[in-house]
């Protein structure tokens, strides 16, 4: 998985997780996850 994309402000998408996600993966000797609100991923047209 490359990426998360979440409108879940209170439990995924905030700093803590994205940290804590991170350091978890990689002592696990997984690569970094992106964890995104949509809003971040949306191209403007």
């Amino acid at each position: 998985m490359d990426a998360i994309v979440s409108w879940n402000f209170q439990h995924i998408v905030k700093m803590k997780t994205v940290i804590l996600t991170e350091s978890v993966n990689l002592k696990q000797g997984y690569r970094k996850i992106m964890i995104h609100s949509p809003a971040e991923v949306m191209e403007d047209e």
